[in-house]
Order: C-alpha cells, then sequence, then structure tokens
C-alpha cells in the first residue's frame, strides 16, 4: 500500500517485451517505471492490472510470468541484457525474494548501527560537486548498470546477475514515486565486461577502484579515469535524451568501502557482497547511493553530518541530521528502510513535500511573503515559513476557521465566533469590538468582508471597531471579492453579486453552490449543487460545468488552472476553460488546496500522514 509518496492505493508491475521499434504509451493508468531495450516495466492500479494485461497482442507481450507469458520465439529475439532484465523481474516477484526482503539483515537499523557498516566511506560524500545533469531528481534518468566480472572468484554468476537486476530495480521503483509528481522514468543500459585484471588488496583504498574500473571501461570502448565515466554518463543521457545520468558499478573486487557515490563524476559503486547487509539488501542501499547523485546528504551519525547548511536543488538544510537536537524521522538517509524524511525530497528536487514533518492543519492556509498561516488540530494559529523551519504557535484565542493576512495582522474566527486580530509576530492582538462572524473574514481595498452570525453580509474599516450590515443580503458561507464585486451563496443557494459601495444584491444567473465561491479573472467558479465545477462570467446567465471536474470544496484559481478537491478525495487541477484536465498526486487531501507562488498547499489525509501539511512546487 503506497501512502506516504504518491498514491494511496495498490499497484502492481507489469514488464512488456515491446516489438523491434515499438513504445508502450503511458497513460492514466499505466507509467513507465523502466526500460531496458525492449524491456519495459510499468506500473498500474492493482484494480487494473489484468485489463492492461489484456491489451497485450500481436508482438507486444506481457512478460509477467516466467512460464507461459514468454515464448521460445521472443526470448531468443531479446538481447542478452534484455534477458536479464527479464530474470530481474521474475526474480522481484518470486515468493523466495519477497522472503529474502521480510528476512532482511538490519531492517530498520541507522546505517552506523554497531552491528553493521555504514554504505559510504569513512568521512562521508562530497556533495560539493554534483553533476549539473543531476542537480534534480525528476523526469527521467538514464543508468549504466555494469557488472564487472574478473577472474575465478570475481566474476559474477547468471544468479548474482538476475540479483543485482532485481534489487536495482526494487530499489529504482521506490524512489521513482517517491514525493513525484509524475513517476521518474529509468532507462537503463545493462553492461557485463569480463576482465581478465587480478585483485589488488594492497592497493590504496583510493586507488581500489581504478584496478577494475579501468580495465572494465577499456572493454566497453570507452575512455578510462574519472573523467572517463563522466563522458559516459553523459553519453548516456545524450543517447536516451534524459534530465539525468549516471554510471551504477557492481563487481567483487577490494574496493574504498563496500558502497559508496560519487556524485560529481556522477558513479555509484557496490561490490555484490553489499557488506553485513547483504544481496538481500542492495536494493535499499542503491536508493541510498542514488539519492547521493541527487544531492541528498547523509543523516546518521557516523556521517558527521550537520544541521542546517544549503543541500540540493532547493538548498534546504539537513535538520534531519542525527547530531541534531530534537526527534528524528525515519529516512533513507540514516537508516536501511523505505520512507523519507521532511528535507531529502527537497534535497532530490522532488516537487512534493511535506512543508515540516510535525505540522498538523485542519483548514486551507493563508499565504503571505514567504510564510503559511493556518489553523493548527489544536485550534490554535501556526505560522511556518514556506522551507519548512518550525512552525511557531500564536498562544492567542483559539479558531475554527482558516485566518486571513493583511500586511502584518491577521484576522481570524474564534472558536466563541468572536473576531479577533492578532500580529504576524505574535507580539499583540485581541478581539475587535463585539463582532462575531462565522467562518474566514476576506480582505479588499481596507475592509474586511464576512458573514455574521445572523447569516448577514458585513462589511468592517480597518481600524474600526464596529461592523456595518450590508443590507438584507444573507448568505450561508463566507463572501469572495473581486471586480468590485462581493460575490455570496445566498440561503436560497443561488450566487448573488452586490457592487462595492452598494446594498442592493442581485442573482448570478442559473448556478447553485453548495460552498463559498472564487473569483478571478471576470469570472465565478464554484461547486455545484451537483458537486460539479462550474464557471460563469461576473454577467453571464449560464453556469458552464468544466469538463467532467467534480468538487467537494471551494476551488482555487491561479495562473490559468482550477485547483480542486475531486469528489474522489484527491487534488485535481484543469484549465480554466475546462479542457487539460489533470490529478496532480494520487495523495488524498481533506479541504480545497491553495496555490501562491506556483506552489499549491493542501492538507494530506493518508492513514499515515494525516492533517500533514504538504506542498506541491510545480517549477
Amino acid at each position: 500500500m503506497i501512502t506516504h509518496g504518491h498514491v494511496n492505493q495498490e499497484w502492481a508491475d507489469i514488464a512488456f517485451v515491446l516489438p523491434a521499434g515499438g513504445e508502450l504509451h503511458p497513460h492514466d493508468r499505466i507509467a513507465v517505471l523502466q526500460h531496458y531495450g525492449r524491456v519495459v516495466i510499468a506500473t498500474v492500479p492493482e484494480d487494473d492490472a489484468d485489463e492492461v494485461r489484456a491489451i497485450a497482442h500481436g508482438s507486444l507481450v506481457a512478460a509477467g510470468r516466467r512460464h507461459g507469458d514468454v515464448d521460445a520465439a521472443t526470448w531468443h529475439s531479446l538481447d542478452p541484457a534484455e534477458r536479464l532484465a527479464l530474470e530481474g523481474y521474475w526474480l522481484n516477484h518470486s515468493e523466495e525474494y519477497r522472503r529474502t526482503k521480510d528476512e532482511r539483515p538490519g531492517m530498520g537499523a541507522a546505517w552506523d548501527h554497531p552491528d553493521f557498516l555504514p554504505p559510504d566511506p569513512p568521512g562521508g560524500v562530497d556533495l560539493t560537486a554534483v553533476a549539473e545533469m543531476n542537480h534534480r531528481l525528476r523526469g527521467s534518468v538514464a543508468i549504466g548498470l555494469v557488472m564487472v566480472s574478473g577472474p575465478d572468484d570475481l566474476a559474477f554468476s547468471d544468479d548474482q546477475k538476475a540479483r543485482v537486476l532485481a534489487e536495482t530495480q526494487t530499489g529504482l521503483s521506490w524512489l521513482g514515486w517517491m514525493w513525484q509528481l509524475k513517476r521518474v522514468r529509468y532507462i537503463v543500459d545493462v553492461y557485463t565486461p569480463t576482465i581478465t585484471t587480478p585483485a589488488d588488496p594492497s592497493a590504496p583504498d583510493r586507488e581500489k577502484e581504478a584496478v577494475w574500473r579501468n580495465p572494465a571501461m577499456k572493454e566497453m570502448k570507452q575512455k578510462e579515469g574519472k573523467e572517463g565515466v563522466g563522458e559516459f554518463a553523459e553519453s548516456l543521457r545524450k543517447k536516451h535524451s534524459t534530465d539525468g545520468a549516471y554510471v551504477a558499478f557492481f563487481m567483487h573486487y577490494p574496493a574504498l568501502n563496500f558502497a559508496y557515490a560519487e556524485p560529481g563524476w556522477p558513479e555509484t559503486v557496490m561490490q555484490y557482497s553489499n557488506g553485513p547487509w547483504t544481496p538481500y539488501g542492495i536494493d535499499r542501499v542503491f536508493a541510498h547511493e542514488t539519492c547521493h547523485i541527487f544531492g541528498a546528504p547523509d543523516e546518521y551519525r557516523e556521517s558527521l553530518c550537520r544541521c542546517g547548511g544549503s543541500h540540493g536543488y532547493y538548498h534546504m538544510p539537513n535538520d534531519n541530521c542525527d547530531n541534531c537536537d530534537g526527534p528524528h524521522e525515519f529516512c533513507i538517509m540514516g537508516r536501511n528502510w523505505y520512507d523519507m524524511c521532511t528535507w531529502t525530497p527537497r534535497h532530490l528536487g522532488a516537487p512534493i513535500w511535506w512543508v515540516n514533518g510535525q505540522d498538523k492543519i485542519f483548514s486551507p492556509v493563508a499565504v503571505s511573503e514567504g510564510v503559511i498561516y493556518y489553523q493548527g488540530t489544536d485550534s490554535y494559529i501556526y505560522r511556518v515559513k514556506t522551507d519548512g523551519k518550525p512552525a511557531v504557535r500564536f498562544d492567542k484565542e483559539q479558531t475554527s476557521a482558516t485566518p486571513c493576512v493583511v500586511g502584518k495582522v491577521i484576522y481570524y474566527q474564534g472558536t466563541n465566533y468572536r473576531l479577533y486580530q492578532v500580529t504576524t509576530d505574535g507580539t499583540s492582538g485581541g478581539s475587535i469590538g463585539e463582532i462575531k462572524l462565522m467562518g474566514s473574514p476576506v480582505y479588499s481595498d481596507g475592509y474586511l468582508y464576512y458573514r455574521g452570525t445572523d447569516n448577514y453580509l458585513y462589511k468592517l474599516r480597518i481600524g474600526d471597531t464596529e461592523g456595518e450590515r450590508i443590507a438584507n443580503n444573507k448568505l450561508l458561507s463566507p463572501p469572495a471579492v473581486g471586480g468590485g464585486y462581493i460575490f455570496y451563496q445566498g440561503t436560497n443557494y443561488y450566487l448573488y453579486k452586490v457592487r462595492i459601495g452598494e446594498t442592493t444584491g442581485t442573482r448570478v444567473g442559473d448556478g447553485e453552490l453548495l460552498s463559498s465561491p472564487f473569483v478571478s479573472d471576470g469570472a465565478v467558479y464554484f461547486q455545484g449543487t451537483n458537486n460539479g465545477l462550474y464557471r460563469i462570467p461576473f454577467d453571464g446567465k449560464v453556469s458552464q460545468q468544466l469538463g467532467e471536474c467534480r468538487t467537494l470544496a471551494t476551488p482555487f484559481v491561479a495562473g490559468g488552472w482550477v485547483y480542486h478537491q475531486g469528489t474522489d478525495c484527491l487534488p485535481w487541477r484543469v484549465k480554466t476553460d475546462g479542457t487539460g484536465r489533470e490529478i496532480l498526486t494520487g495523495a488524498p487531501i481533506r479541504s480545497s488546496p491553495v496555490v501562491a507562488d506556483d506552489v499549491v498547499y493542501f492538507e494530506g489525509n493518508d492513514l499515515l500522514h494525516e492533517n500533514h501539511l504538504y506542498m506541491i512546487n510545480l517549477t
């Protein structure tokens, strides 16, 4: 069950053998994860797996089983690397493989646990020279997977090769969906060079790699030396037109450490034995080293990690480092565990984050000048910077709605329905006169507009202590202001407007609402009484449903897109003309998304991380 990075449902991996020159085109039910020549591993929702397998016809083969799916002619048409990819896939989906995962040594242990050894050399990994092509993990990555066979016990057996494929497939599949809007696609070229060079255990640690690497690179007709590795990776990136690329070496030779990464070249190096974690733990160590390639720092104590700093694509601190004070989250960078902390996705450049691992919210947020304000699950108002710095609680009156931020002042409804204000630094505040309201106030041009507890529409000049009722306009939810008008849901559920400065409300077309409207660029967007997502111009007569979109709450419009919580509780967006509908992520949400500066903020609703504050960076 994927509940934490992308999708809150069961997914199944299916291998396909493509016809020569063919392609498996992804759509809303198929996400292509890994390419190995003509062998493609895709993931589909478990409920759709049988139907998707049935699309295989003619020369497109669904190769889910070793026996029965791939006939002799298809098998012999594959090259050795493609066959290895299938052997790895079949092993990956075997009972024996699942058993070894359940029994792997050191499950959940810190990488520097006294009974084990860290998967990095002493002194940690140099992240100051991450290759430019790997500045973030997103889109697509080309990998040169190189298994170097030497003489005698330095040679790879067929079973060991299959194990390497199975383990790396597992690691890449997990890493490819963690905190991504769209799964990362890996294009893997498999190489199995055989060299005659003997081991040289006496070579200095930093020279051990060259003993086997240079002959292997020569055997593959690549330039020798570290520079050759960098050029090899760049050639893979150009060959496959990917966003990033690196070379992953596996061997039996003596090494600086049983596993390490050199992000600057870029390469990962792993002994097949995988140190004390054994070959059955290659998947997580490989994922850990791959995270280094894309700028993620270590978090276990012996790595000498430090709090703070500026790491990775978004230049974020390493505040889950075990050398920091306070609680620590389980994370692949600190433990033998498939999870990520608050900070690692930002280091990798993934677009989906927890804003802060401890922040829990109970309403949509307000964002102002790089700070997020929200109602916590304890009903107090909190603020947290968009870079995820720890939240600060305002120990004033509690609230039951989203705060409204105007300059350096926050206005909000208290749990006693009184209107309160507090400065954004929390130093002063209190109730405003005897004003009572229901829901969040909205601000426009020196005034707050709000729904009173008597359901009438009111306005309050900033600085005054007594609100003014706007004639006999009654409403069922907080209003919206834009284009010189106040828009609201009438007590008969129809959409109304009243011009600012006037008192008479008029009905807008045929729109019937279930929640507050949203105003943008001369149009009003709203949740219809049938949960449809609608749009109507200020002077329109007929509401337009935006495609087949349905919503459970007030939408949010930004940059030509309408963001909304679907009736499936997932975050969606659609263009304002009703085209281009797409899901943002499979992580369920509890309330309306909010967009500011190309970032979508929402309250999570998955089983493990309910009410957490999430953000999606759209850039």
